[in-house]
């Protein structure tokens, strides 16, 4: 089987760093992933999946990707939806 991204809701739009947005996703319009954050990270802007701390302070995914091309599909459908939307300058707000 192979993972799609059926749908992509960014909740808020930043416009400061290095958050740029938090957003939920659906996979093959069967699961909702939530809390996934879009951070800018030096030159470039990443994906991080939801995560909890554990009591040793070290964080955890709650979900992620098992395997290469699953990140990169998640990633990308992430990356392009965020682009569009500020591209129709959503920003600073909730949607």
């Amino acid at each position: 089987m192979q993972i799609e991204v059926t749908d992509v809701k960014f909740r808020k739009v930043f416009e400061t760093e290095p958050l740029k947005a938090v957003c939920s996703i659906t996979l093959n319009d069967a699961i909702a992933v939530h809390d996934i954050k879009l951070v800018r990270a030096k030159s470039k802007t990443i994906v991080v999946m939801p995560a909890r701390r554990r009591a040793d302070g070290e964080f955890v995914d709650i979900i992620h990707p098992i395997n290469s091309g699953s990140r990169q599909v998640i990633e990308q459908a992430v990356i392009n939806e965020y682009h569009r939307v500020c591209e129709n300058n959503v920003l600073s707000q909730e949607i």
